[in-house]
């Protein structure tokens, strides 16, 4: 699956709006998964509508008193 499909195009420069989403993505906290929904305008990231931050039970502990 390594082969490139006619179809696509190679990986350019990222646009603004793309290298927005990664420093977002890249400053998420790497101790949880994460899922985002993301809205596009064609192949242009334009608003992220949701982040859900996943914990495995055991993880999320009530605060001390």
């Amino acid at each position: 699956m390594s082969e490139t499909q006619e179809s696509e195009r190679p990986l350019g420069p990222l646009t603004p709006r793309q290298q927005e989403l990664m420093k977002i993505i890249q400053n998420l906290p790497a101790e949880h998964r994460h899922t985002l929904k993301v809205i596009c305008r064609g192949a242009e990231p334009w608003e992220i509508e949701e982040v859900i931050e996943h914990r495995r039970i055991g993880e999320v502990k009530p605060p001390k008193a």
